[in-house]
Order: C-alpha cells, then structure tokens, then sequence
C-alpha cells in the first residue's frame, strides 16, 4: 500500500508496535490496549481465564491415640515442677 493514498473517510496511523504507517480501517486495539496492525494482533491466550479450583487439603477423620503401646505414655516436660537433675544423684 502506497505511504500517503487518499481513501476517503481514512486517515493515516502508526502501529504502536511495529511503528508502521496503516490506514485507521486496518488497526485493531489489542487486548493490552496497544492499537496495532493485523500483522501485529495477538489474541489474548485462554490460560489467562482459567480460575482455580480449591484443593482441600484436610484429613476427613482422625482418631485419638488411646492406648496405643507404641505411643508415649509418659507426661511431658514441665520446667516449673520437673528438673532434669533430680534423677542424678548429687
């Protein structure tokens, strides 16, 4: 296409990407708002429209141990009350 044709009714514009001069019948506003050529168009990819999905991540039951001979059935530390040179003899 020639740089300054007359086509009445059109007017020259620059693509914002590849700074070519086109008629304004020849842009197209891109997703990014960018006004660019048809050789320059991008269509906007549909990975960008997925949503997420939740993924619970929680168990649907548990128990408690009771009883259970491989667990400790000891009382657990207590820095107040419990020192741990009350076992050693002084």
């Amino acid at each position: 296409m020639k740089k300054n044709n007359y086509t009445h009714g059109d007017w020259n514009v620059v693509c914002q990407r590849c700074q070519k001069q086109l008629k304004a019948s020849q842009i197209k506003k891109e997703w990014t708002g960018l006004l660019v050529g048809p050789e320059c168009f991008e269509l906007r990819h549909p990975q960008d429209f997925v949503k997420g999905k939740p993924d619970p991540q929680r168990v649907p039951y548990s128990n408690e141990p009771s009883g259970d001979p491989t667990s400790n059935s000891q009382t657990p530390f207590d820095p107040d009350t419990d020192s741990i040179w009350q076992s050693v003899p002084q």
